[in-house]
């Protein structure tokens, strides 16, 4: 009984296998790509009539010519099947790797199969250190033609439970890649690249405050290959340095290292040196655009540029291991971010440091070859001198003016958009202000060349708590002020003034400043507690930071004295009317005294002491005026008076009845 039941099942499960045999398909691929990657790939379909012909619904003219209608524009169709089998022909025609890339995505798509990244590996190398052909595709005929099967079941030409079976005889290729041939069936793979041993390359950018860059590339290569192929090698190496750059050997002992360096070059330029070293002439390998920074305040101040390179390292993939041992290294200087592609994913940029304190890496790797480098870079102009200075006032307000002299290696364009960025930054922080009901404001008085510099001031004018906000709204920084007064009586002599001042120079650069003064204007004399008495200038403390470091928080806590010349003056004030009230009353009481004493006519013997020695008969003028009559009913002098008598010596007047000058003593005939 047993052996029946044996006997029954694999008669059953045989003619199962028959059943889903005789319901497939199968596919047979000629890939062909020649040098600079054009060629075809001819994808042909072929199934039995008559084993699949009780699983066909339909004519098969009528099924040739939907299948005609509707094949993606990427392929082109033809139906070469004879009257046993069905013999359909899809054929993809490309003229370079990118046109190959797109079309078989579109396929995939076509068909809902998600599309792989990536979906091919493809190295070419043709150098000293690799030469040969690496080729693989991350899918397959079948997945290329999923939308041929999603027609057949949607027209109804087959059973959805017989879909999976239309490719149920499999695959077969014949593979051509750059004249080398695989046999694999169903995937493209190919490898014959061989190698020579190299330590790796290092790549160097600097981007320079004018907008070019530095480039310089180095290739290691070990003393054992350069003992094996040295001619070769630095043949090889001269060959892919562009005309552009000088380079040079440098010999460490364990291995020599081949420079290449292209210094103050455009953005184009550098496409051109890293074509040439890449052995991708034609192909765009390094481009540079200023990038939109928007409302990023910290970037005001700066060059931000979107950098887009693309490494094609082929050539100098080397050792047993196939490995490419890659150093990306960027300048210590500014910001970096964004991220990296390769054939193993995408992923962020890190800037990392180095042995060397000018650069840190921002990429490496051991396995790659191809990689595409996307980041944003800010670069903040270098200050050649700075001056800040404070002016609190003990009414509650502050005002600032911030003084920056630039390096004259900008350009028109980065002035223009510098002018731009801080205009509108300001804006930014005034509105932000007013919309507080906090009284502060920022003025752009400067922004031009002045032959040599480039020249910035900066002003603020706003309530001492919001002044420091007001910068930190505006350009970024930690910024904080602080100002407090002596309140002890209501209008102090001496007046004591402490300012807790933190300004943050990145707002405006990185890395040293050659010159930065720093001024507190009227604080008084600060040297009293504490402070560098040198640093004292009057009522004003000036300091002087050679090479001051831009990291570095401008941070000083600085208490004064000072006199307050307002009591002072309302004292001195006060001192001069009680004074002039004093000298009124004084005068007036002289005055009304005055007015009741009568005038003695005596006077008049003085006036004539001015005057040349006269004769007795010498002009009435002479004599003292009258006093004005007080009264109108006084009574006039009376006419019958005797002639004055006056000294023939001196001439003086001679009272009435004398026989002696009484004023020199001259006898009087």
């Amino acid at each position: 009984m047993n052996k029946v039941k044996k006997l029954f099942l694999l008669v059953f499960s045989a003619a199962v296998m028959l059943v889903l045999t005789a319901c497939g398909g199968q596919i047979k691929t000629d890939l062909t790509v020649k040098e600079g990657f054009s060629g075809s790939r001819v994808m042909t379909y072929s199934a039995n009539l008559k084993d699949n012909k009780q699983y066909i619904k339909g004519d098969l003219a009528e099924i040739s010519q939907t299948v005609a209608e509707n094949t993606p524009t990427e392929l082109t169709f033809e139906d070469i099947s004879t009257d046993e089998e069905a013999i359909y022909a899809f054929t993809l025609n490309f003229s370079s790797e990118e046109d190959y890339k797109n079309k078989v995505a579109a396929l995939l798509k076509a068909g809902n199969v998600d599309v792989p990244d990536p979906l091919l590996e493809v190295s070419h190398p043709d150098s000293i250190f690799a030469s040969g052909i690496k080729y693989h595709e991350n899918f397959n005929s079948v997945s290329m033609l999923q939308w041929f099967s999603n027609l057949l079941v949607e027209n109804g030409y087959i059973e959805e439970t017989n879909k999976s079976d239309i490719f149920g005889n499999g695959q077969t290729g014949n593979w051509e890649v750059f004249g080398a041939k695989s046999d694999n069936g169903s995937t493209a793979d190919i490898d014959t690249i061989k190698y020579l041993t190299l330590n790796g390359v290092d790549v160097y950018t600097a981007i320079n405050g004018d907008g070019t860059y530095n480039r310089t590339i180095k290739v290691k290569v070990p003393q054992s290959s350069m003992n094996e192929k040295g001619d070769e090698i630095k043949g090889y190496l001269a060959g892919v340095t562009d005309s552009l750059a000088t380079a040079n050997w440098e010999d460490n002992g364990e291995e020599q290292i081949y420079v290449i360096e292209a210094n103050g070059v455009s953005a184009d330029q550098i496409n051109t040196l890293m074509a040439t070293f890449c052995s991708k002439s034609g192909e765009t390998m390094f481009t540079a655009d200023a990038a939109a920074t928007g409302d990023a305040p910290e970037k005001t101040f700066a060059d931000t540029r979107s950098i887009t390179e693309n490494f094609s390292l082929d050539n100098y993939v080397t050792g047993w291991d196939k490995v490419c041992n890659f150093n990306y290294y960027v300048s210590q200087s500014g910001s970096f971010e964004g991220k990296v592609t390769s054939d193993y994913g995408t992923n962020d940029l890190y800037a990392t440091p180095s042995d060397d304190p000018d650069w840190c890496r921002l990429f490496n790797s051991y396995y790659d070859s191809n990689f595409k480098l996307q980041y944003e870079y800010t670069y903040k102009f270098a200050l050649a001198d700075a001056k800040v200075t404070l002016k609190p006032t003990f009414m509650g307000k502050v005002e600032r003016e911030v003084k920056l002299t630039y390096e004259s290696h900008l350009t028109d364009t980065q002035i223009e958009s510098l002018n731009t960025r801080i205009t509108e930054s300001i804006a930014r922080a005034n509105e932000s202000i007013a919309k507080n009901g906090n009284f502060g404001e920022l003025v752009l008085k400067k922004c031009e060349s002045d032959g040599t510099n480039f020249i910035v001031i900066i002003k603020s004018n706003a309530d001492e708590g919001v002044e420091a906000s007001l910068w930190t709204e505006a350009f970024g920084g930690n910024n904080k002020l602080s100002v407090t007064k002596n309140s002890g009586a209501i209008m102090p002599i001496v007046q004591t003034m402490n300012v807790n001042d933190s300004f943050d120079m990145q707002m405006f650069t990185e890395g040293s400043i050659p010159l930065l003064t720093y001024t507190v204007k009227g604080i008084g004399n600060t040297a009293k507690y504490g402070a560098d008495p040198l640093a004292k200038k009057g009522n004003n403390y000036v300091e002087e930071n050679p090479s001051f470091k831009a990291e570095n928080l401008l941070s000083h806590n600085l208490t004064g004295d000072k006199i307050n010349i307002i009591p002072i003056a309302l004292l001195a004030l006060g001192v001069l009317a009680l004074l002039g009230t004093a000298g009124l009353i004084v005068m007036m009481i002289l005055k009304n005294k005055k007015a009741a004493t009568p005038i003695q006519p005596v006077q008049a013997a003085v006036q004539p002491t001015a005057q040349p020695a006269q004769t007795a008969t010498a002009p009435a003028p002479a004599v003292a005026p009258a006093p004005a009559v007080a009264d109108s009913t006084a009574a006039a002098p009376a006419p019958a008076e005797a002639p004055k008598r006056f000294c023939t010596k001196c001439g003086a007047l001679i009272p009435e009845g004398s026989a002696f000058c009484t004023r020199c003593g001259n006898k009087i005939s």
